[in-house]
């Protein structure tokens, strides 16, 4: 380190207003890259603002701007490099002060030559004790100032200025003698204090000359002076007539001078008239009373003289006079509002001094009558809360003895101008790009005519430039798409030609923070300090800055490089690492929650100087791509990262085995990213480096060794003794085979593919493309999984490497076992009567082997109910569950059964009826033939159906009934045979549940005659219906189907 400060640095705290800024210094040598301060012991910030880097990036030293008691403290500096940190001595600032010197006038000093004199310096107050030093000043040059540095001129140490004696030529008309102090708080500056100034007169005494007391001879000097102007000669004059005049012709010197006056020329007691002429001090001071143009007009004259000569002087004086004027428009209108006060004025200009008068329209005098009339010094006749009767002409007569004038004016009075509506709300808070509208509306006189302007800040809209202001009425702003610039506060001003109102309101527009104004950029080979000011954050507080460059080699495209958070400062610093031999332009956003506002941009740019490459591209890697080539790839480096002219890459590589030497050449082309070796051995270890380079050099980082292989061959072994060696489920098996030798895989082994096509039973594959089951190269078993059951597979095994298959093995064939089939579909469970449950339900979706039947268990739901189990054969898929408890809820499940094992689980949720008669069937009637018909059982839509059911019919005409045998459900129809052709029959339809039944209502049908057949003839309540034909199979289904829907809450499947 070198220049460090004092150990002791003072300031003081500026109570003018006027920065009294200090510094502390840091500079070193070498190649320092990092400066850091720390405040009593703890890391110190410099924040820009109060204080500042004098070259940041370049220096330590820092100034403080405006400083503060709290700076004091014990600081020291820290510089580093790679190569180290170094320490500065530790400095104490500490807070001083140095009052100023009290104002006092240049005191004259008379004294006699030859004399000893102390001029005394009353020094300010100081902390520490101020320096006191004495300096010459010359009045005829207010720059010019020299130190005291005469042999018989000393300074004691209380600061007072020591003659040992006075010469004469200490003595000058226009030389000051001046104190002044300094003190280490003022940092090369000083403070001004006592003036004084030399009159020497020469020593004037009896001198003795004595020659041992033999001779003795006295002699008597006496001093004389000829006269001197003591203030200056006297001043010309301009001077009203009737006035008073004095001219000043004070001197002095020895002896007295006579002081005489002249009027041009001609001795002033040559005239007669002197009665208006006053002499006083000795002659010196001339006064003429009540001057007269056409006499006291004149040059004056003052001479003083004394034997030893004289002194002269002219000062003119000249005596105007002339009839009144008025320095304002003769006739004049003015307009007011009642109750206001109104200046009416009469400023006139006159030699002598006019009479004044005001009058009104009558030509009567108005005297001055307060409060309501009172004329002022200035003639102005003010007239206080006007009224309406005080409207009218109004006269200012003047006159003197040169002439008179008149003045008049015209006073209107209005009524005040009212605001109907004003500005509201008085604050308002918007989002950007949100229209808002201002309006307001005053009441004027009717005499009067009413103009609108409006401001924001004091800044007239009318007519503004601005495009998002509209005012197509004079009294409504609209602002369209406002931002953050247009917030303020607005300002509807109501105008007449006589008095102005304003109405304001606060408009706060939430907007992005607007752009930040960037201060400097310093630049040096390696970094860049960004400084820039707080952005305004348009009412939103900013959250980031983000410090962007951009590049000559690519225009437009914006990095960040920077991201600043700590947003509550007023000024800030960011430290950029550039690299070398490139051109960046910065920029700054500033950004808050609504988003990003724009840049702030200054024009400069940082211009590198080239240097040798810092980095060495990445991504290196080598591998094959033919059998006898080797291709090294890298990632191409940017432009930025090139640092300098004539950029190329290093290719070196060599076998990993030993003896064998490096090889190298270079690749030109800065974007190319690979290169192709020909003529390699196959699948062989490698060593390759990628190394940047430019026109200063090879990259200061050494290039890293990466390992690759050159290109790879078909394997040419295939797996022996394939074979199945456990079958774990219907699903998967395990296969086993020898494995291969590595070298005849001929490059990376990545392991063996197993092969596995499903296959017909004439042994073919019924798809295109195997299922491929892969297994590492240590591994001589695989799981082949998710096969299907009951099935018949043809399988291989073959070693592969990263390129290529090898040769497959022998084929052998696989058969899976059956497996357990997945759950019913279609479930339905319906309860008929208080104790029969109907089920129904469809084959599952996947059987994985034969069926052979389902298993139904039935479990009341309360804990005493036990499971019953029971099991049907397949193809049956319905079951009459016919001991169930009345009003009981149950718990259904269905599974089906394979020789692999049972299947999964589909459940249902049904409730039994209470013991009850079940509901009125309905039927409907076919007639089959001659002598039959059937009957179908139509159960009802609502109420319990029953389980069973039978019918009665009988031949209309006779007392006999015949009735069917019962019918269980899910079957319900019935075939009637044995019927008389060409008969009336009526038939009823008796449901059943137990030893409870109900009856339908009587139904009528015709047979035909055996001659007469008309085919699918159906009765249904004397209506024709269509004849179904459904298969046994599906009578269940269109039962429940048709009776209950599909209504039933599956609870698991």
């Amino acid at each position: 380190l070198e220049h460090e400060s004092e150990h002791v640095v003072w300031f003081h705290i500026s109570n003018t207003g006027q920065p009294n800024k200090f510094s502390l210094k840091c500079e070193a040598t070498g190649d320092p890259e990092r400066f850091m301060w720390f405040k009593n012991g703890k890391s110190f910030v410099v924040d820009g603002h109060r204080v500042i880097w004098q070259r940041a990036g370049q220096s330590g030293s820092i100034t403080f701007l405006h400083p503060q008691v709290d700076d004091q403290g014990y600081y020291q500096c820290s510089v580093s490099n790679i190569y180290g940190v170094a320490m500065s001595h530790i400095f104490e600032v500490k807070t001083g002060v140095l009052n100023y010197f009290d104002r006092r006038p240049v005191k004259d000093v008379i004294v006699e030559e030859g004399q000893p004199l102390t001029l005394e310096c009353n020094k300010p107050y100081g902390v520490p004790s101020p320096t006191i030093f004495w300096l010459y000043r010359d009045l005829k040059k207010s720059y010019a100032m020299d130190t005291i540095h005469r042999e018989h001129i000393t300074i004691d140490g209380d600061g007072n200025l020591q003659f040992s004696f006075v010469k004469s030529s200490d003595s000058d008309e226009y030389r000051i003698y001046q104190c002044a102090a300094t003190s280490p708080v003022l940092h090369d500056e000083y403070r001004a204090g006592d003036e004084f100034r030399l009159l020497v007169s020469p020593a004037e005494r009896t001198y003795i000359c004595d020659a041992n007391g033999l001779v003795r001879h006295e002699m008597h000097v006496e001093i004389l002076n000829a006269p001197q102007w003591v203030d200056g000669p006297p001043a010309d004059l301009n001077v009203a007539e009737e006035s008073n005049a004095e001219l000043h012709c004070k001197v002095f010197g020895d002896p007295q001078p006579i002081v005489r006056w002249f009027i041009n020329g001609q001795p002033i007691t040559d005239f007669s008239e002197n009665s208006r002429r006053l002499l006083s001090s000795n002659g010196e001071i001339l006064k003429i009373v009540n001057l007269n143009h056409d006499v006291d007009t004149a040059v004056y004259q003052c001479n003083a003289s004394n034997p030893l000569g004289y002194i002269f002087a002219n000062a003119f004086i000249n005596v105007y006079a002339h009839a009144p004027r008025f320095t304002t428009e003769e006739d004049e209108i003015v307009p007011t509002i009642l109750g206001q006060d109104v200046d009416l004025d009469c400023s006139v200009e006159a030699a002598p001094k006019p009479e004044v008068k005001w009058m009104d329209n009558k030509e009567r005098e108005i005297k001055d009558s307060r409060p309501r009339f009172h004329i002022l010094s200035n003639h102005t006749l003010r007239i206080s809360a006007v009224t309406a009767k005080d409207a009218g002409l109004y006269f200012c007569h003047v006159n003197n003895k040169y002439g008179l004038n008149r003045a008049k004016r015209k006073l209107e009075v209005y009524k005040a101008t009212q605001f109907l509506v004003e500005l509201k709300p008085a604050k308002a808070i918007i989002d950007a790009n949100s229209k808002f509208n201002l309006f307001c509306e005053a009441k004027a006189d009717d005499r009067l005519e009413i103009e609108y302007w409006w401001y924001r800040d004091q800044i007239l809209l009318n007519n503004a430039s601005d495009s998002a202001y509209r005012i197509d009425i004079p009294n409504k702003l609209e602002i369209v798409k406002p931002r953050g610039r247009h917030s303020g506060i607005y300002t509807c001003v109501s105008k007449t030609k006589v008095d102005t109102l304003k109405s304001k309101m606060q408009l706060i527009v939430k907007d992005v923070p607007e752009s930040p104004k960037l201060l400097s950029i310093d630049c040096n080979e390696r970094r860049a300090l960004v400084r820039w000011a707080a952005a305004y954050d348009n009412h939103e507080p900013i959250t980031k800055y983000t410090v962007e460059y951009e590049t000559a080699f690519h225009k437009n495209v914006w990095i960040p490089a920077l991201t600043e958070e700590q947003t509550d400062q007023k000024t800030f610093e960011a430290v950029i690492n550039l690299s070398p031999w490139v051109n960046y332009t910065f920029r700054v956003i500033a950004s808050n929650k609504r988003g990003d506002g724009t840049p702030g941009y200054l024009k400069a740019t940082c211009q590198t100087p080239p240097s040798y490459p810092y980095t060495n591209p990445k991504n290196v890697s080598a591998a094959g791509t033919e059998k006898d080539n080797l291709v090294i790839y890298w990632e191409p480096m940017s432009k930025e990262e090139c640092n300098g002219e004539r950029f190329r890459y290093l290719i070196r590589y060599r076998l990993d085995e030993p003896g064998t030497s490096w090889e190298e050449f270079e690749v030109e082309d800065p974007l190319q990213d690979h290169v192709v070796i020909r003529d390699q051995p196959t699948f062989r270890k490698y060593v390759v480096q990628v190394q940047a380079v430019n026109a200063i050099g090879r990259s200061l980082m050494t290039p890293e060794m990466y390992i690759g292989y050159s290109g790879q061959d078909i394997p040419v072994a295939a797996p022996e003794n394939v074979k199945v060696t456990e079958v774990i489920n219907s699903t998967s098996i395990v296969l086993e085979w020898d494995h291969v030798d590595p070298d005849s895989v001929r490059g990376h082994f990545y392991g063996y593919k197993i092969l596995c096509w499903l296959v017909n039973d004439a042994g073919k594959r019924v798809t295109d493309k195997p299922k491929v089951t892969l297994a590492p190269p240590t591994e001589r078993t695989a799981v082949l999984k998710d096969l299907q059951p009951m099935s018949t597979y043809q399988t291989a095994v073959l070693a592969y490497n990263s390129m290529h298959d090898g040769p497959t093995s022998s084929w052998i064939y696989i058969t899976t076992p059956e497996g357990t089939p997945s759950a019913v579909r279609n479930l339905h469970a319906k309860a008929l009567g208080a104790n029969t449950i109907l089920t129904s339900w469809d084959a599952p979706e996947t059987a994985r082997g034969r069926l052979r039947g389902y298993y139904i268990a039935f479990k009341g739901t309360t804990e005493q109910e036990k499971e019953e189990e029971t099991w049907v054969p397949y193809p049956r898929s319905f079951y009459l569950y016919e001991t169930a408890k009345p009003a009981t809820r149950y718990e259904i499940s269905i599974w089906a059964e394979t020789g692999g094992g049972e299947g999964e689980k589909a459940y249902k949720i049904v409730n039994t009826w209470d013991v009850q008669d079940p509901a009125k069937p309905e039927m409907k009637i076919t007639l089959s033939d001659s002598n039959s018909a059937e009957v179908i059982w139509l159960p009802p839509s609502k109420g319990m159906p029953g389980t069973m059911f039978y019918v009665n019919y009988s031949l209309i005409g006779s007392n006999k009934w015949e009735i069917t045998d019962t019918v269980n459900v899910p079957q319900k129809q019935v075939i009637i045979r044995n019927l008389q052709p060409n008969a009336d029959y009526s038939v009823v339809l008796v449901a059943k549940d137990g030893d409870r039944f109900t009856e339908s209502e009587a139904q009528f049908f015709h047979t035909v005659n055996r001659t007469i057949l008309i085919p699918d003839m159906t009765v249904v309540k004397k209506k024709e219906l269509e004849r179904g034909t459904n298969a046994d199979r599906d009578e269940e289904r269109t039962f429940m189907e048709y009776q209950y829907g599909t209504g039933c809450t599956d609870i698991g499947s």
